[in-house]
């Protein structure tokens, strides 16, 4: 079972309207948050040759960047709730957790998490596969809130502490959870290669990059842009929403990205099998794709009256209308009803003419000793 199936299978999405607008308000609220309709989580920027500079100006954590799917979890009257990307609310099913408070309670310990109070802890789900029967874990990166109270001015080094301390450990051992808990190891900016070469290659679940965060700055809701990810060629990739329109009676493929809140046409898509078409091409979908230099793209051209070949495309072999280079799509995102913000694509595609390598990165690293 994938991450996005479990959540199905082991949470309950809130549909009351009134119910969600409450957990809406009130995470908006403690995650200090204008956008009561907003996933509050922060979001990276991809790394290119002009931000990376950062890298050698401040202080930073680097991290695997798992390839899981995104979530906040919310602790709050003793119940556990998932928040996905759309700030929509899964509350966990049979999971009450009274028996743990009472645990809690009587440990005496004063430094723990309060399970009835609201804890905000951000993170993905990810399925680990070390075990001959695979399970699921929530990994922990960040804190935005601990006992009702906001965690996100603090610096990186003390959220983490709280997480380790407060958190996870107060969650170890509990039966009554269906994935586990885990805080997210975090390395010393100068350790960038040793995690892409040797940490990497030893993980149980899937990762395609890294996450530099941080140090000193407070967590930040939204589009932060000193929070970086890099990602080797090959794995860069972005989010469309896929649009299907017949020209001349042929299924032709649109690419989509949200431009102030609404779907823009971006770029064309060609399917390269009738197999990778029945995955990718149902209208409204969203995939995630990588570009490929050599994959064959089929662009059309409206002239006012009927579409007809782009004239600024044409092959000896293919004939008119046909780019060399395309969108490769690699995953469904049934997480996501809207493609990335062409903003998060500009960066994206920059970062993959960019092509930065790992030894570019520890080439600047090694200018801050």
């Amino acid at each position: 079972m994938d991450e996005e199936g479990f959540v199905k299978a082991f949470a309950e999405k809130v549909l009351d309207d009134t119910r969600l607008r409450h957990l809406r308000e009130d995470v908006s609220r403690m995650c200090k948050s204008d956008r009561v309709s907003t996933f509050p989580g922060s979001q990276p920027v991809s790394m290119d040759r002009e931000n990376m500079k950062y890298l050698s100006q401040i202080d930073y954590c680097v991290c695997e960047k798992t390839d899981g799917v995104r979530h906040l979890l919310l602790i709050w009257k003793n119940r556990l709730y998932l928040i996905d990307r759309r700030f929509d609310f899964y509350a966990v099913k049979n999971c009450d957790l009274t028996k743990l408070a009472e645990v809690i309670s009587g440990s005496m310990k004063k430094d723990v998490i309060d399970v009835s109070k609201a804890t905000v802890l951000d993170g993905e789900l990810l399925t680990e596969t070390k075990e001959e029967k695979p399970h699921v874990c929530f990994w922990v990166f960040d804190i935005l809130c601990l006992n009702n109270r906001s965690t996100m001015q603090l610096s990186l080094l003390n959220r983490l502490h709280l997480i380790r301390t407060w958190v996870v450990s107060a969650f170890h051992p509990c039966d009554s959870l269906p994935f586990e808990i885990r805080l997210k190891p975090m390395y010393d900016i100068h350790q960038t290669v040793f995690v892409w070469r040797e940490v990497v290659g030893k993980l149980h679940h899937n990762c395609d990059g890294l996450v530099f965060t941080p140090v000193r700055d407070p967590y930040t809701s939204g589009t932060c842009l000193k929070l970086l990810k890099w990602k080797p060629l090959e794995y860069n990739s972005a989010d469309f929403k896929i649009e299907l329109i017949f020209i001349n009676d042929v299924r032709r493929y649109r690419l989509q990205v949200l431009k102030n809140g609404i779907d823009c046409n971006y770029d064309w898509i060609s399917f390269e099998s009738s197999d990778e078409e029945t995955q990718f091409g149902l209208s409204g979908s969203v995939s995630e794709c990588i570009f490929d230099f050599n994959r064959w793209t089929y662009i059309p051209y409206w002239n006012g009256r009927d579409w007809e070949p782009s004239p600024n495309y044409r092959d000896s072999e293919k004939g008119p209308g046909w780019r060399k280079g395309g969108w490769k799509p690699i995953r469904l995102r049934g997480d996501k009803t809207n493609g990335n913000a062409l903003r998060t694509v500009e960066g994206v595609v920059k970062s993959i003419v960019d092509n930065i390598h790992i030894d570019d990165i520890d080439a600047l690293i090694k200018k801050r000793r």
